[in-house]
């Protein structure tokens, strides 16, 4: 089966199986249909806006559709099982603004600096929200099906406006592209943390 094929297929898995895995990884569907169908692309590139400014907005409409989906996929347990940055729905939207901009800012600034394309993008988030989902609680699950969840849920937030912006970019070296992707990923785990922390203390 050709390459192109098979990202297809892996799109329509998440969609097909929503009535027993919900919504949330459907962003990995979306991330694949980007990758899939190029028009995207042509279209992303004719919005005349600032490079950036658009890598950034479009960073944060991902990272508010997968919010929204994971919101979806919790609303019917008790608040105190539910799996978000606030068991109020309107709460979570809120401090996730905060969340998903500290991506967005640090992802723009990093992808129009550095020669990352989306699929080193996909790897390097994906593997990071292993270790920074639940503060480390998925790392020590040790369960083989919910790493697969969070590592596509989050390589494909962050790698789905890389995948409109690609545009025949030359890869970096294997090491650069580890070491600047850790340090990135840091950092937006850092201004998360301290975004969401200054969107809470109206709240307290």
């Amino acid at each position: 089966m050709k390459r192109k094929n098979l990202i297809l297929v892996a799109a329509l898995i998440p969609i097909v199986i929503i009535p027993f895995t919900g919504l949330t990884w459907v962003i990995f569907s979306i991330y694949c249909f980007l990758v899939y169908f190029r028009k995207f692309s042509q279209w992303y590139s004719k919005i005349p806006m600032d490079s950036r400014v658009k890598f950034f907005l479009f960073s944060l409409l991902f990272g508010m559709i997968t919010e929204v989906f994971a919101v979806v996929d919790n609303l019917p347990k008790p608040p105190g099982e539910r799996i978000l940055l606030n068991p109020d729905p309107v709460i979570d939207l809120y401090l996730a603004l905060g969340y998903y901009s500290a991506f967005a800012l640090i992802w723009s600034i990093a992808y129009h600096r550095f020669n990352f394309n989306h699929f080193s993008v996909f790897l390097i988030a994906g593997s990071f929200g292993l270790v920074f989902e639940q503060t480390g609680g998925i790392l020590f699950s040790l369960n083989p099906f919910i790493y697969l969840y969070v590592f596509l849920v989050y390589g494909s937030f962050q790698a789905s406006a890389p995948a409109l912006a690609d545009a025949g970019r030359k890869k970096m070296g294997v090491w650069k592209t580890v070491l600047i992707g850790i340090g990135v990923e840091l950092a937006s785990f850092f201004l998360a943390s301290l975004f969401i922390f200054l969107l809470s203390i109206p709240l307290q």
